[in-house]
């Protein structure tokens, strides 16, 4: 195994790694030797968490607002669209772009 990170050991000490599995996977430094987790000592551990479960619902909850809001965006855009306002951008270009965005920000860092 490899040692553990001190941000890794940190995290676990403030309690920001909810479950008890996980703290101690990461107190443990729970990788290979190749770098890739093994999850093998916390498979089948998990607790519900009724907080938990309810976050995950309400991220899924759509309300008539919602929808709402992301029709009158839509219509917006394509409006964009067919005014010529905006000029769409086949993926592979705008993927480029991305990449090549990211790569420069990780070089001011």
């Amino acid at each position: 195994m490899t040692e553990r990170t001190p941000k890794s050991r940190q995290r676990a000490r403030a309690g920001r790694i909810r479950s008890e599995a996980d703290q101690q996977a990461v107190a443990h430094g729970a990788r290979t030797d190749e770098g890739k987790r093994d999850l093998s000592d916390i498979a089948g551990t998990w607790i519900d968490d009724p907080e938990c479960q309810r976050a995950i619902a309400a991220q899924h909850r759509v309300t008539p607002r919602l929808e709402d809001a992301w029709a009158a965006e839509i219509g917006r855009r394509v409006a964009q669209v067919d005014s010529r306002k905006v000029t769409l951008v086949p993926w592979n270009r705008a993927r480029r772009r991305l990449r090549l965005g990211l790569r420069s920000a990780r070089r001011e860092r």
